[in-house]
């Protein structure tokens, strides 16, 4: 995580101009282990610049719904690459966080070399997930559940052979279900700063 003093300069140059009468309200995933974390930092961050903000647990691809059309004020944290997808989302300069996207499976001999490894497989992600959804792009066969906690289930119960998370979503979830035939595959497919969200009318 980027230095505290880092961000709320950022927060600040975004929110400065506005007159703050009722909270923000920003959308968070629910069921998502590294948004409830993301949502805890942002609480902590705006505090300390003097801002009032909610936090709205939503599914994915409704959060994104929400806050892109304006009726919440943006986004707990989301990956680089939203800002391109939703041009009324600004993106907050400074990254307040970062996810280790990862493959988990029962296969304990699967071996991982990218995104390009799941071809041919069977493949599950999380509704409105942006980082798993540009992972699976181009793939035949992916099963999409409504949180990260479905998808270990799935997982488990062999609906899918493949998911693909954030190594703390999957872990916590596995940890939380009491599954322990799914495994974190290695090396995961790297590191993805994640950015706050504001929509252009806040």
């Amino acid at each position: 995580m980027l230095k505290m003093p880092i961000l709320i300069f950022g927060l600040l140059m975004f929110t400065s101009s506005m007159l703050i009468a009722e909270p923000l309200r920003f959308a968070q995933i629910t069921n998502s282990p590294d948004q409830i974390v993301g949502a805890a930092v942002l609480k902590v961050i705006y505090a300390k610049a003097g801002v009032p903000i909610e936090i709205i647990p939503l599914s994915g691809k409704r959060a994104l719904l929400e806050s892109s059309q304006g009726r919440l004020d943006g986004e707990v944290h989301r990956i680089l690459e939203i800002g391109s997808i939703y041009p009324s989302l600004i993106k907050v300069p400074t990254a307040t966080n970062y996810i280790k996207q990862t493959i988990f499976s029962k296969n304990k001999e699967a071996i991982v070399d990218g995104c390009e490894s799941l071809r041919g497989k069977l493949v599950g992600r999380a509704r409105g997930v942006r980082h798993a959804e540009i992972c699976t792009q181009g793939i035949d066969n992916v099963a999409v559940f409504p949180d990260s906690n479905s998808l270990m289930k799935s997982l488990d119960r062999d609906i899918v052979d493949y998911a693909i998370t954030s190594n703390l979503n999957g872990l916590v979830q596995l940890e939380k279900l009491g599954i322990s035939s799914v495994i974190a595959l290695k090396p995961t497919l790297g590191k993805r700063l994640l950015f706050h969200y504001l929509h252009k009318k806040a």
